[in-house]
């Protein structure tokens, strides 16, 4: 009778039933067991990032490009039989195959992720470059809108490595009892008079939080070839002079602009220009991301949803 019971479909299930319940006491619930495996995933991978968005803070700090290629390198004379091949990756890839051989465990890791999951391409890189611009953008707002709110306006003029004109925005202004100059970015000129420029500079103004009617003061530089415009913007943005301002400022950030965009980067565009001169030039904030990319990571612009959805962050 024990053996007929024992045999019987209805006890076998509630035998099964028991064990899981069992199971479920000593090491979880399968929910439980999914959730505490997503978590671990989700700490792995930002570990993995944090270390991949060091190593593009870091070029992007020394003012180094990012890329590589894969190439054949030939002469001016396309039929020259012997060529060089060339397998350089880039010194964002090349560096992170170096923190592989430094570090076994992330190496284990990142090996671990999908292809396209490694968070190494170009797209990634520009979402990154974009998030930390956004991050230290906003910094530099909130420190004039906690100190008196009013702002110095800086302005200069020069052409790239590919011949497009840039214009150099900065800012000065008072927090916590110390006057402080900051570089907002680049914008690249496509109008040369006075209405293009102005256009352009309460444009970005507007994009970046600072509203123009507190700009108390200009400073633009009337040596370039285009200053008769900047002297007939100071019309056009009349304000009141009461802060001391030079463009100083706007000349430092075009000797970093020449550093970033040399005649072997010709075919970089504004945005990924601005976004690494501000990471470069204002060293004080990419050194405060640098220590913790967290902030990186959470910027809603960093959204990896659609690309990596099987790579949780």
């Amino acid at each position: 009778m024990t053996k007929i019971h024992n045999e019987a479909n209805s006890h076998k299930t509630s035998f099964a039933k028991y064990q899981g319940f069992v199971t479920s006491k000593s090491v979880g619930a399968v929910t439980l067991q999914i959730n505490s495996h997503v978590e671990e995933n989700i700490t792995k991978n930002r570990e993995i990032l944090k270390s991949i968005i060091r190593s593009i803070l870091y070029c992007a700090r020394q003012d180094i490009g990012l890329r590589g290629h894969y190439n054949v390198n030939t002469s001016l004379n396309k039929n020259l039989e012997n060529t060089e091949q060339t397998n350089n990756q880039g010194n964002l890839k090349e560096l992170v195959d170096l923190l592989c051989l430094e570090n076994e465990k992330f190496d284990k890791d990142l090996k671990s992720l999908p292809k396209n999951a490694k968070y190494t391409s170009n797209i990634v890189q520009n979402d990154i470059l974009l998030a930390s611009s956004n991050i230290i953008t906003q910094t530099i707002v909130k420190e004039v809108n906690e100190g008196s709110s009013v702002y110095s306006l800086i302005v200069d003029e020069a052409r790239d490595a590919s011949t497009l004109e840039q214009m150099s925005i900065c800012i000065k202004y008072v927090h916590k009892s110390i006057i402080k100059e900051r570089f907002l970015g680049f914008v690249q000129v496509l109008k040369l008079d006075a209405q293009g420029l102005t256009h352009c500079i309460i444009e970005f103004l507007n994009a970046v939080g600072l509203d123009i009617e507190k700009c108390i003061s200009q400073s633009y530089d009337e040596i370039c070839d285009i200053g008769k415009s900047f002297e007939e913007i100071k019309s056009v943005i009349e304000r009141v002079l009461v802060i001391p301002v030079s463009s100083a400022s706007a000349e430092r950030s075009f000797s970093s602009m020449r550093r970033i965009k040399t005649y072997l980067r010709t075919s970089m565009t504004t945005t990924r220009l601005h976004n690494l001169a501000l990471i470069s030039i204002e060293r004080e904030f990419s050194s405060e991301l640098l220590k913790d990319p967290t902030k990186i990571i959470d910027e809603p612009v960093l959204n990896f949803g659609p690309r990596h959805a099987s790579e949780p962050l």
